[in-house]
């Protein structure tokens, strides 16, 4: 009842429990469904990058080997049910055994692991056309600025392989990446006539039947006319209307990312997370983007006076945003520094993610297609080794304890009480690690430099052995820490830095909490 007044140990047992909830629901934690990474040119499959499939054919999907089991046995012209982003959905195989989509696993939150101990995916792509050092490269700057752990890339004469342990970013790492900002514009047709303003010049057109006609040339939806050096794509032909699109900028006009400018938000106007990339583009991209704007008529929306027209981002044809253009505005009439690129989310982790796979397809460049030829899951090598090698020195530890304090001491409760504080430790560094997953994006992940030291924190419990009352103990201890903790920091700014993660987490709660109390528990046995 004594221990139950001790802020410390009240400490310890309040992070033991939430140590041991994160392990555990990281731990037993189940995916649930696939996801759609690549959608074949030759699918007949109305999905996108993206979509979760629960369900084909009325048997759950658990995994991806699931929904190839159940590929296999489809025939050509069969309609195959699904269920996809908890909704109807299906497609018609266009081939025995053959549905043109390449699925995964859905990501779960459970633990995560080096690939060397856990294992990992394989991804074969094919290259058709371009240079392969250059998507190499491509590849490599999206791995970094994506921050994504345990990822490699290597070649085979025209093929690429990406071993990773985060599966669920290769469609980000393998996207074209084709960028497109626009101006969207509604223009209502008199008498089958209509105009459309650049600046200070005017350009008429007529609609026949439902076809634009505009110097002499006649254009219908899906096609693309030029002005003033400017794109426009014909979305929509009406009686009443004609609806384009006024290409602004595209990958190759944007001159450098503002990643530095960027910044996430929570917008509770319409009760969403923003997100916002400033970039800059080339002076002919902004010059253009001055003729649209002030060729536009104003309008009310939402109380607020706007700009007849709305801005629209694409990437890989996959609509972005859709934002009103508000008066007064910086960019009419005046000289325009950099654009940005404003999309919104519902979660702050989806806007976070968005926003940094719009940074890192916008500073790496666009990429030629690449051909998902295989993907396989393989195992690490380690896994056993690495238990038998944490399990190995939990018990020496422990025995050592039991032992030491035996003979020494002649208190075998002692030495019971020093043990169970080594396997607190054990259990509050694991703890931080599960917690770190969940809180952030991709989190630590435990490789083998983080498992050495786990085993050197475990090791490091012997000086549970030794009476902390005694001077002369306590001060080698001390100095014994103080090299270890500066060797850890150390280790932070290498390719170790798990190792050093693992026993600075360790010793603080050592010194702040398990050597304080063993040092009372001392002193009452």
């Amino acid at each position: 009842m004594r221990l139950l007044k001790n802020v410390r140990f009240v400490l310890l047992l309040f992070l033991l429990v939430v140590s041991g909830y994160f392990l555990i629901s990281s731990m037993f934690s189940k995916s649930f469904g696939v996801t759609v990474i690549d959608v074949a040119k030759d699918s007949s499959c109305n999905l996108k990058n993206g979509d979760v499939i629960s369900f084909i054919s009325g048997s759950e999907v658990g995994n991806a080997e699931v929904f190839k089991d159940v590929e296999k046995d489809v025939k050509s012209g069969d309609y195959i049910t699904m269920v996809v982003n908890n909704g109807p959905g299906g497609c018609v195989a266009t081939r025995d055994g053959y549905l043109g989509l390449s699925v995964i696993d859905k990501p779960s939150t459970a633990f995560k692991l080096g690939m060397n101990i856990g294992g990992g995916d394989e991804v074969l792509l094919k290259l058709n056309d371009g240079n392969i050092n250059n998507v190499i490269g491509i590849i490599d700057e999206r791995i970094r600025i994506l921050g994504l752990p345990e990822t490699e890339v290597s070649t085979s004469d025209s093929f690429i392989k990406i071993k990773t342990i985060e599966i669920g970013k290769i469609k980000s790492l393998i996207a074209n990446g084709n960028f497109e900002g626009k101006v969207w514009r509604a223009i209502e047709t008199t008498n089958g006539t209509a105009e459309i303003k650049l600046d200070t010049n005017r350009y008429s057109f007529e609609v026949l039947n439902k076809k634009v006609k505009i110097n002499n040339s006649e254009y219908e939806a899906g096609l693309s006319f030029l002005l003033e050096d400017i794109k426009f794509d014909l979305i929509n032909v009406t009686n009443n209307s004609v609806i384009i699109e006024a290409v602004i900028f595209t990958n190759e006009d944007v001159l450098s990312v503002l990643s530095s400018s960027s910044y996430l938000s929570y917008n509770s106007n319409i009760n969403a997370y923003e997100l916002n990339v400033p970039v800059q583009i080339s002076n002919a991209s902004l010059e253009k983007f001055q003729k649209v704007l002030r060729g536009l008529k104003t309008s009310v929306a939402s109380s607020q006076i706007v700009l007849d027209g709305s801005l629209v981002y694409y990437m890989d044809n996959e609509k972005l945003n859709f934002l009103n253009i508000p008066i007064p505005y910086e960019w009419v009439g005046k000289k325009i520094v950099s654009m940005p690129i404003i999309c919104f989310k519902n979660s702050q982790q989806t806007a976070l993610e968005e926003k940094l796979e719009l940074q890192a397809i916008l500073e790496s460049g666009r990429l030629p297609d690449l051909e998902i030829v295989q993907i396989k899951h393989f195992e690490g090598n380690l896994k056993e080794i690495i238990f038998v090698g944490v399990l190995l020195t939990l018990s020496a530890v422990v025995i050592l304890n039991l032992l030491l304090n035996f003979t020494r001491h002649k208190k075998i409760k002692l030495g019971i009480y020093s043990s169970l504080l080594v396997l607190a430790e054990f259990v509050c560094a694991v703890g931080a690690i599960a917690i770190s997953q969940r809180v952030f994006t991709y989190g630590w992940i435990v490789d083998t430099p983080s498992i050495v030291g786990l085993i050197v924190l475990i090791g490091s419990g012997f000086e549970f052995a030794f009476s902390l009352s005694n001077r002369a103990s306590k001060k080698f201890l001390n100095f014994f820490e103080i090299g270890i903790f500066c060797f850890s920091f150390l280790m932070l700014f290498t390719s170790w830095k798990g190792f050093g993660l693992t026993i600075i987490v360790g010793m603080i709660i050592r010194n702040l909490i398990t050597k304080s109390l063993h040092e009372e528990i001392e002193k009452t046995i």
